[in-house]
């Protein structure tokens, strides 16, 4: 049986079905019901697919989880579609938006087998829609004290091919140079900076390309993780035991900790403990992750706040408290795709500096720039396009 994924979220192809065809069995069996009378159909436009996921045998709680998150998302809205081995493709292939979803027990006396239903309008495909990185980037304020590079890097995948520069409304396009490469854990993200076609602050360039397939799509995507207290995403046996998270309001299930990550940095966030931040870097040539040392300190993380859970980004707010002086000071959290550390921002709502024992702590694995690009990702039609 092929299994399929809809963004980061695996399920077998027999979970797929014609929303046409489901939308005809209803109105038949509501005929019966109504001992002939006449039926009008409620919708003139059936959902294009029914995805009806049962998660059986490991972690099937886990996996329907993420996916019932996935499925609400409020910044996740054009999800790609597609068989999960390379290469292979099928009728159901495309981006699709959600209609409706619920997530339940496929039997009540056993939390062995969960199942997810939802409705699936499709939005276009590769053919016709493009991916497109929006941004507007802006200076920190009040800057970064942790560097003073220039530019605004926006990452996409290596292996996206028509990549081009438009301006807000599509009106305008401008080549697209890439900057640098980068070899994360799923892949290799090519740099762009947008800064360098912006001619004025309040400029918003957009990077326009295609994707190479869809069951790529994500790969290289920054993400967040509920560990469920283990320290390795496979199990001994490789089954996939960490849980993706979708949901800003997601309660981690042990001791509180949840990993972000882009392929090439792991953030490790445990609120309140000794070992409350780690991160670990990923090694190209070894092919595995290797710890980035970061100085003993007095300040400890004791809370962190999803703020937004996107593809090309992820937002929090994180807390740190001084063991010694008792004091807390507040930092946003940004990390991008592509990107080798996540920027540390001062929020505006904190008017004192960053005490120097926290920036000691952050500083190994602080990005350098003083610009935030604000990158988002979403999709285009073809046909707005100029070129």
């Amino acid at each position: 049986m092929t299994t399929f994924r809809l963004y980061r979220c695996p399920f077998r192809e027999d979970a797929l079905s014609d929303g046409s065809e489901t939308s005809r069995a209803d109105l038949a069996k509501q005929g019966l019901l109504d001992s002939g009378s006449n039926v009008e159909a409620v919708s003139t436009s059936p959902p294009d697919v029914v995805l009806d996921a049962q998660y059986r045998r490991l972690y099937p709680e886990r996996y329907a989880l993420s996916l019932a998150e996935l499925l609400e998302s409020q910044t996740l809205q054009e999800l790609p579609l597609a068989p999960k081995a390379d290469g292979e493709t099928s009728e159901w292939d495309g981006y699709y938006a959600v209609d409706t979803a619920d997530a339940s027990r496929v039997d009540a006396r056993t939390n062995r087998a969960v199942g997810t239903r939802a409705t699936l309008t499709k939005e276009g495909t590769r053919s016709n829609q493009r991916r497109v990185v929006q941004t507007h980037p802006k200076q920190l304020d009040p800057g970064n004290v942790f560097g003073n590079d220039l530019d605004a890097l926006v990452g996409i995948p290596a292996d996206a091919t028509r990549v081009v520069w438009y301006d807000r409304s599509f009106s305008e396009s401008t080549s697209a140079d890439i900057v640098d490469t980068v070899s994360g854990r799923f892949g290799d993200v090519d740099l762009y900076d947008a800064r360098a076609v912006q001619d004025d602050p309040e400029d918003q360039p957009q990077l326009v390309y295609k994707s190479a397939s869809y069951d790529v799509e994500g790969d290289v995507d920054v993400g967040v993780w509920d560990t469920y207290g283990t320290d390795t995403p496979q199990d001994v046996d490789g089954a996939l035991q960490w849980g993706r998270v979708f949901d800003r309001a997601h309660d981690p299930r042990v001791d509180d900790e949840l990993v972000i990550e882009n392929g090439l940095i792991r953030l490790w966030l445990q609120d309140g403990t000794a070992q409350n931040i780690r991160a670990d870097e990923w090694d190209p040539v070894a092919e595995a992750w290797s710890p980035i040392s970061l100085p003993t300190s007095d300040w400890q993380l004791v809370e962190t706040d999803l703020v937004r859970i996107g593809a090309a980004a992820v937002d929090a707010q994180c807390v740190f408290a001084n063991s010694t002086a008792g004091d807390d000071y507040t930092l946003d959290m940004r990390l991008e795709r592509g990107r080798q550390y996540p920027q540390w921002l001062i929020p505006e709502s904190v008017g004192d500096p960053i005490p120097s024992g926290l920036e000691d702590l952050l500083d190994p694995i602080a990005d350098e720039s003083v610009f935030q690009t604000g990158a988002t990702l979403g999709l285009v039609a073809r046909r707005k396009l100029r070129k």
